[in-house]
């Protein structure tokens, strides 16, 4: 199930988790070459898991009227906001109601917060192994917050003077326009990742590792 708007080049296609798994009949490569298809026609696709639909409903729903340029959401200029470093909780909170991957364990945490204190945009990095890079691994906003990725970019990288920053974007939900908009540099195209089907739910590998196992029988 999906929908096309030709003016935009915008795509949005429903995934079932069983259907669209390898149980289900679908191979390794079969979204990589659907999205690899559209990508080579100009239309961005985004890919809609059921699990993240049943999880938060009104999350891809914004998601989705934002990429058409519909959002209503209320503006709060990046430039109006003040810089805060972050407690972990407030950042699981914010990020599991406000990205679609839901929160990430970052050393480094920072916001946005509107001029009533309320917290309106969240960044999370952490330490790249043996270098002084750091690694963004989030970056989500509850309401439309213009130069907010900017801003907390500039003010990461004044304070910490990392060697270079490195993230990764999502091909299922994203084109990395925000990233090539604020000076990153496509490296290459990974291989298709995957998730298991546990209860209805993808859950990541690495949970799943054989160490784990070792450890933990049970």
């Amino acid at each position: 199930m999906g929908l096309y708007v030709p003016d935009l080049k915008f795509a949005v296609e429903f995934n079932g988790v069983y259907w669209h798994s390898e149980a289900g009949g679908k191979n390794k490569t079969y979204h990589y070459d659907k999205w690899l298809a559209c990508k080579n026609l100009g239309i961005q696709l985004v890919q809609v898991w059921e699990d993240d639909w049943v999880r938060n409903p009104e999350l891809v729903k914004r998601m989705i009227t934002h990429k058409l340029g519909l959002s209503g959401d209320r503006k709060v200029f990046a430039r109006t906001a003040s810089l805060h470093f972050l407690e972990l909780g407030e950042v699981d909170s914010f990020l599991n109601d406000n990205h679609i991957q839901g929160t990430v364990v970052g050393s480094i945490r920072v916001g946005l917060k509107d001029s009533n204190g309320t917290l309106v945009a969240v960044m999370v990095l952490k330490n790249l192994p043996n270098s002084s890079g750091l690694n963004l691994l989030r970056f989500a906003t509850s309401c439309n917050v213009p130069g907010g990725f900017t801003k907390l970019l500039k003010h990461v990288e004044k304070v910490y003077e990392p060697e270079q920053v490195v993230t990764f974007s999502d091909h299922m939900v994203s084109d990395g326009g925000l990233y090539s908009q604020n000076g990153f540099v496509a490296d290459k195209v990974l291989q298709p990742d995957y998730s298991y089907l546990i209860k209805g739910q993808r859950e990541h590998k690495f949970g799943y590792r054989l160490k784990r196992f070792q450890n933990d029988p049970n």
